[in-house]
C-alpha cells in the first residue's frame, strides 16, 4: 500500500469516528434537554371528585395512590 492509501484510510477513520463521536454527543444533549423540559416545567393539576359522598364534610382529606395522571383521595382519621 503507498503512503496515499494509507493517508486516505486515516483520514476516513477520522471522518468516521467524528462523526460517531458528534452523533453521541448530539444523543446526549438530547436527553439532557428532554430531562430538564420534564423536570422544569410548572405542571398544573386539577382535582375533582365525582362522587361528593365520598368527601369528608368534617376534618381533613390525604392523597391515598397517585396513578399515572389520577389522584385518589382519603378521609385523614
Amino acid at each position: 500500500m503507498n503512503q496515499q492509501q494509507q493517508e486516505n484510510r486515516i483520514i476516513g477513520i477520522l471522518v468516521l469516528c467524528g462523526v460517531l463521536i458528534s452523533i453521541v454527543a448530539l444523543t446526549v444533549a438530547a436527553d439532557l434537554n428532554e430531562y430538564e423540559m420534564e423536570h422544569n416545567e410548572p405542571k398544573q393539576v386539577f382535582i375533582w371528585n365525582d362522587d361528593i359522598e365520598s368527601v369528608p364534610n368534617q376534618g381533613y382529606i390525604k392523597i391515598d395512590t397517585i396513578v399515572n395522571d389520577t389522584i385518589y383521595l382519603s378521609p385523614d382519621e
